[in-house]
């Protein structure tokens, strides 16, 4: 028998499975971590992380516990999911009365940061721009990086991903749309088609570096057609 975990006076006592299952949160019915009734919190599927990893649970309860930054975090997030959240107990849709990039603005504050860091993928240059220059209205002092930082190629490294490019392309020209999906893409997935939308438009922002960088090289050329910029091998 495993170890007995008691880490909430609102949770029964849990026994360490020998054999975990890995959390599916997104599959889910029942949101039993946010239940409408208190004792609906062990009514989630077998492969709940409240009944696979009590253990790592009550040692995250008790890092939270202690004086420093993960406590802060811990006090500031909840404070403003609080402020900013009208889901319910047991409601499954996102009721919220502020924007990501509200919330993310005001967590700043809340945590009296003055400067604030974003890393992005290169695809997503645009976004990061339009996203400093809201911060910067806001008071803060930004920095940026991207994914290309210190210029390595690709080729130094290996990336099969450049050859899956061009093997995409040796039968016809291609959209960056149409060329993803031939991407080996590390995603538990069987097909493109059931990629979520915010995973799909990730891919595209990295297949366009891949064809930008190749377009570089002089290994790939673009031309426009009917409003749409189409990609062929030079």
């Amino acid at each position: 028998m495993g170890k007995k975990i008691k880490y909430s006076k609102y949770v029964p006592e849990q026994e360490v499975p020998e054999v975990r299952k890995p959390p599916q949160c997104n599959d889910c019915p029942v949101v039993a971590c946010w239940p409408h009734d208190p004792a609906d919190v062990m009514k989630g599927p077998d492969f709940c992380a409240l009944k696979n990893y009590p253990d790592l649970i009550e040692k995250a309860k008790e890092i939270y516990l202690k004086e420093g930054i993960d406590r802060e975090i811990q006090l500031q997030g909840a404070r403003l999911e609080g402020i900013s959240s009208s889901t319910p107990p047991g409601g499954t849709e996102i009721n919220m009365t502020l924007t990501r990039i509200e919330e993310a603005i005001m967590f700043c504050k809340m945590m009296g940061w003055k400067k604030v860091g974003f890393a992005h993928c290169i695809g997503m240059i645009g976004e990061a721009m339009e996203l400093s220059a809201i911060f910067k209205a806001r008071g803060f002092e930004t920095y940026q990086i991207c994914c290309k930082v210190g210029a390595i190629e690709k080729t130094e490294i290996g990336i099969a991903r450049l050859k899956e490019v061009i093997a995409a392309l040796e039968d016809g020209e291609k959209t960056t749309f149409q060329v993803a999906p031939c991407i080996t893409w590390d995603i538990d997935y069987r097909s493109w088609e059931l990629f979520p939308a915010g995973q799909k438009w990730f891919a595209v922002g990295e297949t366009l570096a891949h064809i930008k960088y190749l377009e570089e090289q002089g290994m790939v050329r673009r031309e426009t057609q009917e409003n749409k910029i189409l990609f062929s091998l030079a």
